[in-house]
């Protein structure tokens, strides 16, 4: 990608992305079909093997993007705005037999062989981001995050489940605390947090919601420590499991290597 930012009358920046994406994607999928023995009066059944076939899945993609980021200044107001628009996505898939048939005019039903399939996405809004952060002092701020994320229209033979439309909000508290005890760090930092996203399909929706919290130790050599708690509530309509309540404890190391910027010292 290539990404270009400024800055203009001293409280307003603008910055602009653009994305490349290309490459492709190599899926072995294997297709059976059975034989079955009903019995109404039991009310069961029976089944065998009855063939299979290994098909080799080849996707060729390529497509691009123009993400646009603002910040406007003023007071102890900062208000971000950004978003997302996605090119056409070219996508060509190739469908090989890799392997002997028995049964080749059943097998046919579910697919043909060595087949090539060529379809291009629309282009669209992927994704704009609304942000207002407060700063309270030198050391604390409160931030408030709305998103919306347009879903992407697949091709109906490539997903089995719709894209959803995502919708978020997302409201946190950060303080910096320095400690003058110690020489080796430079700041601890916490932040206290509250999410609330809706996963909107086409019949029914989906809801993930909790709180979270950050802690970080920023060290005098920008290298950080922190970990992170978070606990919510998910729902699973779309696949018609039950809610789940989860709870999520994790730890980040960041190195920052600097040998790249001993010359720039000199």
């Amino acid at each position: 990608y290539i990404n270009f930012s400024s800055y203009f009358f001293n409280n307003l920046y603008l910055g602009v992305k653009y994305s490349s994406l290309f490459g492709n994607l190599e899926q072995n999928i294997k297709i059976r079909t059975y034989e079955l023995d009903y019995s109404q009066t039991e009310q069961a059944y029976l089944y065998s093997v009855n063939d299979s076939i290994l098909i080799n899945k080849v996707s060729e993609y390529r497509g691009s993007s123009f993400q646009l980021e603002s910040k406007y200044d003023y007071d102890n107001l900062e208000f971000m705005l950004s978003g997302t628009y996605n090119l056409p996505l070219e996508v060509s898939s190739n469908y090989f037999y890799g392997s002997s048939l028995n049964n080749l005019e059943q097998i046919q039903t579910y697919i043909q062989p060595n087949q090539n399939i060529n379809y291009e996405n629309e282009s669209m809004l992927k994704n704009i981001t609304l942000g207002l952060k407060y700063n309270l002092d030198d050391l604390s701020y409160a931030f408030l995050k709305l998103s919306k994320q347009n879903a992407f229209e697949y091709n109906s033979d490539s997903m089995y489940l719709p894209d959803p439309d995502l919708y978020s909000i997302n409201i946190w508290y950060n303080l910096i605390s320095k400690i003058f005890i110690s020489s080796k760090l430079n700041y601890m930092n916490y932040r206290f947090g509250a999410f609330y996203k809706v996963m909107k399909f086409e019949d029914f929706s989906d809801y993930d919601y909790g709180i979270t919290f950050d802690y970080k130790i920023r060290l005098s050599d920008m290298n950080s420590y922190s970990i992170f708690f978070k606990a919510g509530n998910k729902t699973y309509n779309h696949i018609d499991l039950s809610n789940e309540k989860y709870y999520m404890v994790g730890l980040k190391l960041e190195n920052l290597e600097s040998w790249f910027l001993k010359g720039a010292e000199k």
